[in-house]
């Protein structure tokens, strides 16, 4: 028979090799090998390892996520989107929604099982962090956004997306590091995703990347030094960015022609459809009902197969009144994790709690501002960002409560040495 002590370490060992898979799937889901190889494709990867996480997990895992509310909410929005596939006008098309967003949770759920610890919750920051420098490194190369193909790189402002939440995160990374090398590495990534964002020429990614930054520098203690890197940024933003760009920039305020009414007619036709569907009319189905509701905004042009471009006129279109409750009950779930993050006591992490609640805070709010432009709701990155909160939230928690024990622990003994 096993002793304690052996399936102490077989589980150790476990969870050791399930965190390995936790680094494939995020290598596989935005480095995107299967663009390039489509052999790749073909064999479905997160089919194959997402299995290998699963088998990873420790006992009781299953039950320990579903207690985190962002986890349990994830779980019912789950239900309610298969539920629907039966009722909706076109089945094929919410299905490939459903099916894509069901698949998302056993990741987040693999990402609070297995980044467990703080260094795991470094590294994954680190290998998200890096995968960043590549989209940006992509954007770069190819002005206007890489057209990869993948579901969520394969448009500029689908980039400017991804960028605009992963620079706060090699931003962490900067801050975080202690060697001046491994600082100039980050510092040049967050450059580069910031310049990454411009060249794609998005004004939503725009949009996203002034949040972001805004919201690094209101929660940073250190606002004179954020000041000065936002200002290194600035310059080379405006060094490699054209003319042109900033021309198309300023367009945003201009919402009587071009792309900018385009939009807001389409969150329009969205809002009547929301008030006649208060329960919503299914995943994906907005572009389906679009020509019912486009009215004359679009003369002749029929508007079938176009999408809402907003997160939020998504949300309210498809998923109706229980969708917008689910949604808005997530973000307050995270909301509160953020918070108690920065208030956790002072024991040697405390910094890091600090710069993660920071950069996390900022890549939501980077989501939030370039997703108002963008059917982003089923998009995974909000998704993953979310299941990280509550892996650092549950690693640090436990990391506090180990500083506290041990201190309690030294001072019962000084006492008891005393007496």
């Amino acid at each position: 028979m096993e002793s304690d002590a052996d399936i102490s370490k077989n589980a150790l060992e476990n969870q050791r090799k399930g965190f390995f898979w936790v680094l494939v799937y995020l290598v596989f889901e935005y480095l995107r090998p299967q663009d390039y190889f489509p052999a790749l494709g073909y064999l479905h990867p997160a089919w194959i390892i997402t299995p290998m996480m699963l088998l990873r997990w420790p006992k009781g895992g299953f039950k320990q996520a579903a207690q985190y509310q962002q986890i349990s909410i994830m779980l019912v929005l789950s239900v309610m989107l298969l539920v629907s596939i039966p009722f909706v006008t076109n089945h094929t098309r919410a299905y490939f929604i459903v099916s894509g967003y069901v698949l998302l949770w056993p990741f987040c759920m693999s990402i609070i099982l297995l980044v467990n610890t703080v260094d795991r919750v470094v590294t994954f920051v680190k290998a998200w962090a890096l995968l960043g420098l590549y989209v940006a490194c992509g954007s770069i190369l190819h002005p206007g956004g890489m057209n990869w193909g993948s579901y969520f790189l394969g448009d500029r402002n689908d980039v400017a997306l991804v960028l605009d939440m992963l620079l706060p995160l090699a931003w962490f990374m900067f801050a975080y590091e202690r060697a001046w090398s491994r600082k100039a590495l980050y510092l040049v990534v967050t450059l580069l995703c910031a310049v990454g964002t411009v060249l794609t020429t998005s004004r939503g990614g725009f949009v996203g990347l002034v949040a972001a930054l805004f919201v690094l520098w209101l929660f940073n203690r250190r606002k004179i030094a954020v000041l000065v890197l936002v200002g290194i940024m600035s310059l080379a933003v405006y060094e490699v960015a054209p003319s042109s760009y900033w021309d198309h920039v300023s367009t945003i305020q201009n919402t009587q022609e071009g792309t900018a009414k385009g939009r807001i007619d389409s969150w329009m036709a969205a809002w009547r459809m929301f008030k006649d569907n208060p329960i919503g009319v299914g995943p994906g189905q907005f572009a389906i009902h679009f020509p019912e509701y486009q009215g004359d905004a679009f003369g002749s042009h029929n508007m079938w197969g176009r999408e809402a471009h907003s997160l939020w006129f998504t949300l309210l279109a498809e998923l109706g009144i229980p969708g917008a409750i689910l949604f808005a009950a997530h973000i307050r779930a995270n909301w509160k994790s953020l918070q108690r993050l920065r208030k956790l006591p002072p024991v040697e992490e405390r910094p890091l709690s600090v710069l993660l609640s920071t950069a996390l805070t900022a890549s939501f709010a980077g989501y939030f501002a370039a997703g108002s432009f963008l059917s982003a709701l089923y998009y995974p990155h909000y998704w993953f960002m979310s299941a990280l909160l509550v892996a650092v939230d549950r690693a640090l928690a436990r990391k506090s409560s180990e500083g506290q024990s041990r201190e309690a622990a030294v001072i019962g003994a000084l006492h008891r040495a005393g007496a």
